[in-house]
């Protein structure tokens, strides 16, 4: 698709854009660029200024986290650290990702009306952190050590958690590393061996 600008000074004039396909993958970043058009500040603001980390890329969609707007709400990871701010991922949820049937709400069916119709049920989520209606949310978890054949099926967390530290990644999968997102320092881990890694002290808040 279209969706990469290729300069700035073209941007004062005109939207310029080239087809990125080749360069998108897990473990890209994109970043929004300066110009703003009146259709974002209105119908998709969290993409202002933002930097998208791209967790798959496929023929249907492309999806990723966006990093630096953190949302009014956090999880509570180590007693007595400060609680890790969540980031905001878009309409399609974890589980929904997990299992592909996020193809299901995206194929064309979407109801185009000046109502807005399904568009408003899916920006509502965004809409509810940007009005600070959980400001009151923390959410305390816990890892199961006694767990040894625990796996992915065993994973229904809500969230999706990454780390940066490749002293960790370099464990793999088996070792509670988590994945690496193609050829980034980023890994997609699972919540248990974060959280363990976390409360363990091997692994820091601030790499998470």
């Amino acid at each position: 698709e279209d969706n990469l600008s290729v300069d700035y000074e073209d941007l004062l004039e005109v939207d310029v854009t080239i087809d990125s396909s080749d360069e998108i993958g897990p473990g890209a970043l994109v970043r929004s660029h300066p110009y703003v058009s009146n259709d974002m500040l209105l119908f998709e603001s969290e993409f202002v200024r933002s930097l998208v980390l791209v967790l798959e890329d496929t023929e249907e969609a492309t999806l990723g986290i966006i990093l630096n707007h953190p949302m009014k709400a956090a999880v509570e990871c180590v007693e007595g650290k400060a609680p890790i701010p969540l980031r905001y991922g878009g309409p399609i949820d974890v589980h929904a990702w997990k299992d592909g049937t996020f193809n299901n709400d995206f194929d064309g069916d979407v109801e185009d009306s000046e109502g807005g119709g399904e568009d408003d049920e899916m920006y509502e989520g965004f809409l509810d952190y940007q009005n600070g209606l959980t400001d009151a949310i923390a959410v305390d978890v816990e890892y199961d050590d006694e767990n040894e054949d625990w796996d992915d099926e065993d994973d229904d967390s809500s969230f999706i958690w990454i780390h940066r530290d490749p002293a960790l990644g370099s464990r793999g999968v088996e070792g509670g590393g988590g994945s690496q997102l193609g050829t980034s320092d980023v890994w997609i881990i699972k919540e248990n061996d974060a959280i363990k890694a976390l409360q363990s002290g091997f692994l820091s808040l601030k790499d998470v």
